[in-house]
Parts: C-alpha cells; sequence; structure tokens
C-alpha cells in the first residue's frame, strides 16, 4: 500500500560574516524570518512572501535544524522506507555546515550526517534483545565531479555507471558498500571520503564544494520467525552550491568545475518544473547523473526533505530569491511512499492462496452461481481490492411486490455488479500472476541465499577454529606474560643487591679495558717497527739482487769472451809459436776469474735466499701482530658495550 506525500522543505538563513557586518545596507532591504513564513523586501526586487515546513532564522542551532529535518525520517528508514535529505543554495551558504558540521566540530556544531548516523544506531540498539528482528547497516560514499561519478572510500573507481533494475531500482555500479556497526564507523567513512573531494578557494568560500556529495546508508531489517526483509536507504546529498562567476572570481579549471556545477543544477531545476507542471509529461532525469541518482527522491517512492540554504545580506539577493523559489516549486511534488518488502515464497503463496479464493467467490457471483453479497459488504470488499472500484447501490430484496421500474434497476444492478466482478476477476488474476512470478523468483533467490548461507556457514566455521586457537594462543601469551611479571618483580627485590657488583664489575672492565688499549698501542708500535725493519730488509735484496743480475751480466760476456778467443786459437795455430805461452796464461787468468765470479754469484743467491726467508718470517710476525691487534680491538669494543649496557641498566635502576 503506497502513500502519497509531499516533499518537505526547510528554509535556513546563515549568520552574516564579517564583510557582510561591516558593508552599509543602503538598498534598505528587509529581511523578516518565522516559522514558517519568510517576507523579502529591497529596492529593484519588491516584496516577496514564501511559505515553507520550518524556517530557521541565522540564530537557529544545528540541533534544532536536525529535530526539524532528520530525526523523523530515521524511524522510516529502519522499517524500510527510503528518505532523502539534500541541501540545495548558492555558494557559501552553508550546505554543507548543515549537511556535515565545521572541520573541528563540537557536540553542538556536528551537522545533520553525523547526528543522522548517531540516531539511526540508537534506534537501532534500543530494539529489545529478545525481538525477533536482525539489522544490518552499509554505507557507501560517491561525488559527481564534472559529470563524472567517483567512488570517494576507493576513488580509483572513476566515472562508475548509473543501473536500474526491479529489485534494487536505480544504483551506481561498482559502488563500495561497506559494513557499519556503530556511529565511529561512520565518522570514519565520512572523514575519509571528505579527504578526497574535490574543492577549492573561490572569492565567495574559502573551501568551496566542486562536486556534489552523496552519503548512503542502506538498513536491512530481516524477521527472523518468517524470513521477511525490509530494506530502507538514507540518502544524504550535499550539492555544490550555484554560482556567479563575476562573484565567485572562478578561473581556469575553477571556471570549469563551476560550468558542469550550474548545468547540473539547472537540470535539476527543469526536473522540477516538470514535476510541478498540471499535465505532467516527460521528466529529463537523465539530463544529469544527479537527477538520475535523485530519480526516486522526485517523484518517486522516497520520503524527501529539502533544506534551501541561503544568505541574509542584500549583496546576495537575487541568489537568495531563486533559491526560495526554487524550494516553493518543489514543495508542490508528490511521492508515491512504500515500504521496501521483499516477502519469502511462504508468504507469498498465503497471499496467492486469499485471492484465489476471492477470485472463486467472483466468479460464482458472475455466472450466477452464488448469490449477490449485501451492498456494505460488496462496497468493502470492492474498496479492499482496488482503490478505483465504485460502492455498489443498496437495493432492496424485502419486498414482496416490485413493480417494473425497481425490476429494471435491479438488473441494471446486477449487471453493473457481474462487470465489476468480471473486472476484479482479471484485476485479480493479473496479481496472481504478478504473485506467481514473484514467488519463482523469490524461490531462485531464495536457493542462490541457501548456497550463500551455506558459504558463510562454512566461513564462520573456519573463523570460529581461527578465533579458537587465537583464543588459545592468547592465553598461553597471558600466562607466559604472568609469569614474566612475576620474574620482573623477583628481579626487581634482587636488583638492589647486585649494583654493587656490577658498579665493581664496571670498573673491573673499565680498568680492563684501558690496559687492553696500552697493550694495543705497544702492539701497533711493535708492528710498525718491524714494517720498518721489513722495508729495509726489502731494499737490501733488492740491492742484492740487482748486484746479482749485474753479475749474471758479466758472467754471460766473460763466457762470449772465452769462446771467441778458443775461436781464435784454432785459426790462429798456424802463427802461434811464438804467442802460445801468453794466450795459454790469459786463458787460464779468464777461466779462474770465470770461476771467482761463479763463485760469488753462488754466494749472493744463497745470500738472497736467506734475506727472502727472513723477510717471510717477518712478514709472517707481522700478520700475527695484525691478527692479534684485531682481536684485541674487538675485545675492546665488545667489553666497551657491555660497559655502556651495563651503566645504562644502573642508570634506569637508579
Amino acid at each position: 500500500m503506497s502513500e502519497e506525500c509531499g516533499i518537505k522543505v526547510v528554509a535556513r538563513f546563515r549568520p552574516q560574516n564579517e564583510r557582510e557586518k561591516n558593508e552599509k545596507n543602503e538598498d534598505g532591504f528587509k529581511l523578516e524570518v518565522k516559522r514558517q513564513t519568510i517576507r523579502l523586501e529591497g529596492a529593484g526586487v519588491g516584496t516577496h512572501n514564501f511559505g515553507f515546513d520550518r524556517c530557521f532564522d541565522p540564530l537557529s542551532s544545528q540541533i534544532e535544524v536536525f529535530e526539524c529535518v532528520a530525526k523523523p525520517l530515521i524511524e522510516d528508514v529502519i522499517n524500510g522506507i527510503n528518505a532523502t535529505i539534500f541541501a540545495y543554495g548558492q555558494t557559501g551558504s552553508g550546505k554543507t555546515f548543515t549537511m556535515f558540521g565545521p572541520d573541528v566540530p563540537d557536540d553542538s556544531s556536528t551537522g545533520i550526517i553525523p547526528r543522522a548516523s548517531r540516531q539511526l544506531f540508537e534506534a537501532i540498539y534500543a530494539t529489545q534483545p529478545e525481538s525477533n528482528l536482525q539489522f544490518s547497516v552499509k554505507a557507501s560514499f560517491l561525488e559527481i565531479y564534472k559529470e563524472r561519478i567517483r567512488d570517494l572510500l576507493h576513488p580509483i573507481n572513476d566515472n562508475l555507471p548509473i543501473r536500474q533494475s526491479p529489485t534494487r531500482g536505480i544504483y551506481v555500479e561498482n559502488l563500495r558498500e561497506v559494513f557499519v556497526g556503530g556511529e565511529e564507523d561512520i565518522r570514519d567513512l565520512l572523514r575519509k571520503g571528505e579527504s578526497a573531494r574535490s574543492v577549492a578557494s573561490t572569492k565567495m568560500n574559502e573551501r568551496s564544494s566542486r562536486s556534489h556529495s552523496l552519503f548512503i546508508v542502506r538498513v536491512e531489517q530481516r524477521n527472523l520467525d518468517t524470513g521477511g526483509l525490509r530494506v530502507g536507504r538514507l540518502n544524504l546529498v550535499d550539492l555544490a552550491g550555484s554560482e556567479k562567476i563575476s562573484k565567485t572570481g572562478a578561473a581556469g579549471e575553477t571556471l570549469e568545475e563551476a560550468k558542469k556545477i550550474n548545468q547540473s543544477l539547472s537540470a535539476l531545476g527543469n526536473c522540477i518544473h516538470a514535476l510541478t507542471e498540471a499535465k505532467r509529461g516527460h521528466i529529463p532525469y537523465r539530463d544529469s547523473k544527479l537527477t538520475r541518482i535523485l530519480q526516486d527522491s522526485l517523484g518517486g517512492n522516497t520520503k524527501t526533505c529539502l533544506v534551501v540554504t541561503c544568505s541574509p545580506h542584500v549583496f546576495n539577493i537575487d541568489e537568495t530569491l531563486t533559491t526560495l523559489r526554487f524550494g516553493a516549486r518543489a514543495k508542490t511534488i508528490k511521492n508515491k511512499v512504500s515500504v521496501n518488502v521483499q516477502r519469502t515464497a511462504e508468504e507469498l503463496e498465503i497471499i496467492v492462496k486469499a485471492l484465489q479464493e476471492e477470485l472463486k467467490k467472483w466468479k460464482d457471483i458472475a455466472q450466477g452461481r452464488a448469490p449477490l453479497p449485501p451492498p456494505s459488504e460488496t462496497r468493502s470488499s470492492s474498496s479492499s481490492s482496488s482503490s478505483s472500484s465504485s460502492e455498489i447501490a443498496t437495493y432492496d430484496d424485502g419486498e414482496e411486490r416490485e413493480d417494473e421500474e425497481a425490476k429494471r434497476q435491479r438488473e441494471e444492478e446486477e449487471r453493473r455488479i457481474r462487470k465489476e466482478a468480471e473486472e476484479e476477476i482479471e484485476r485479480l488474476k493479473g496479481q496472481i500472476r504478478e504473485l506467481e512470478d514473484e514467488i519463482k523468483r523469490e524461490r531462485t533467490e531464495g536457493e542462490v541465499r541457501q548456497k550463500e548461507i551455506g558459504d558463510l556457514g562454512k566461513a564462520k566455521k573456519d573463523l570460529e577454529e581461527e578465533a579458537k586457537r587465537i583464543r588459545s594462543a592468547l592465553d598461553s601469551q597471558s600466562l607466559l606474560i604472568s609469569s614474566l611479571q612475576s620474574s620482573l618483580s623477583d628481579r626487581d627485590s634482587q636488583a638492589t643487591r647486585s649494583d654493587l657488583l656490577l658498579r665493581n664489575e664496571i670498573d673491573f672492565l673499565s680498568s680492563l679495558n684501558s690496559s687492553l688499549q696500552a697493550k694495543v698501542l705497544e702492539g701497533v708500535q711493535a708492528s710498525q717497527a718491524q714494517t720498518e725493519k721489513m722495508r729495509e730488509v726489502m731494499e737490501r735484496v733488492r740491492e742484492e739482487e740487482e748486484k746479482r743480475k749485474g753479475l749474471e751480466k758479466e758472467i754471460s760476456r766473460l763466457t762470449l769472451s772465452s769462446s771467441s778467443l778458443s775461436s781464435s786459437l784454432s785459426d790462429r795455430d798456424s802463427q802461434a809459436t811464438r804467442s802460445d805461452l801468453l794466450l795459454r796464461n790469459e786463458i787460464d787468468f779468464l777461466s779462474s776469474l770465470n770461476s771467482s765470479l761463479q763463485a760469488k754469484v753462488l754466494e749472493g743467491v744463497q745470500a738472497s735466499q736467506a734475506q727472502t726467508e727472513k723477510m717471510r718470517e717477518v712478514m709472517e710476525r707481522v700478520r700475527e701482530e695484525e691478527e692479534k691487534r684485531k682481536g684485541l680491538e674487538k675485545e675492546i669494543s665488545r667489553l666497551t658495550l657491555s660497559s655502556s649496557s651495563l651503566s645504562s641498566s644502573l642508570s634506569d635502576r637508579d
């Protein structure tokens, strides 16, 4: 059963800022705000009166606005009715403040969205613990920036498409929905989404929203006894403000953003204008992403509250009048609201059975197999099955004699009742067909749900096993912590007694460190001396090596000379009689000289080998000294660290 209700419109004026307070009112501008009426007077614009469901002056508080706007809708959402709250007005008129509150809010300044989340969970938790109702709450957050839909909870999801289905209605595909369990969860999502939202600074507003934002809360209420499901959706919309470029000073990218904002707001105005026409024709919902998303909120299955925010200063009188006219026109729109119920197959079968019985009764009446019902019963049956059914005229069967006119009237009445019965039969058949289709669809969905429930049950068992394992680990950790705490308390009782020992150990380590440093210094000096000696030995070895090479060259030269002399002797045998003695003496001398030179070379080689062996021994000792020095340095470092840690422990215990 749907209920027709109009859009609720609330007007709110913000306080004047410092610039507006300092400007003089030279145009005779007057603003009068009462509980449900607004009166504007100004030179050049004349006098204007507006009436709304509620009007708030600049001194009104956030809690007053919430109590009027959002609080009545929360209970409806919990019971399966869709609701929308959105703020409309020029830039800098207080829309974001009304919906969210200031950047650093306190309890008195928080906006509609944080308060609505608190009220929602308070209402859910107020349900009796023994109640057969189970609730689940999901939230999503999006913005429409330059006609592109972006997921503020997962900003990488950009340019998302809008879809429509018979079960879900109008929705944004691939928009992330997050389960929330309390007010703090929603506040965290709001902070995350607001940090990703597009804003810029203009002459009218230091932090102007450059996109429309929509925060969606989806509440599911399941009856555990019957399995019936009710789904309510709360849409909380913060629209970007309409802008005059001459006032905001927008340029570059900010100018392009302003064009898109004004374009979407113009499309919203066109939809509201079309909805309020006497002969309602085509409604241009698809002209903008904003109007497409808000389609159900404007003339659809949603309770809607519009908050128009205005400036109280004459500088913005044109924009204020435009905003108030927008609200006055929106107030005439009627929505048809119904509870979003998803019945189980069993419930639908009961309804079908009742309709079939009613259909059989009307068939019997139409075919004359059953008497006509009394007029009162006919009226009640007709009104319960169709609101458009006419009342059945009364007639009197008790007259014993009827004249022709009465008989004719009764026949006409019978024909009319039969006609209505046939129409009612056709309507009931249509309802039965729809219900049968819904039963089939519900059974299919039920099978899917059963599978999901089985998967969830398996996942639940796995989680329970994991929880048991974690609980066991936590218990063992608790025991370990208790034993450690006991050990620490025991150690604290013994700490005083060990302080003196620690200090003595530190003094001993310090003295040992000093002695080791002295030994290392001595070792380094000895190593340097050994290195110097090694250099001298190496120098002498090089000199001896050079001498040995010189002697080898001289021996080679003499050998060649001896060979040449021997050859000369053989050639001169015929002439050598006179000089043989001299030549032989020279040969003997050269041979003895060669032998002595070879002996000296042999001695030099042996001396060089001895020097090389000594050099090797020296190098070995130097390596050993170097390894000892490195070991001592490591020991010194270790002892230094140990001394530092012990000193730190002592200072901590002191």
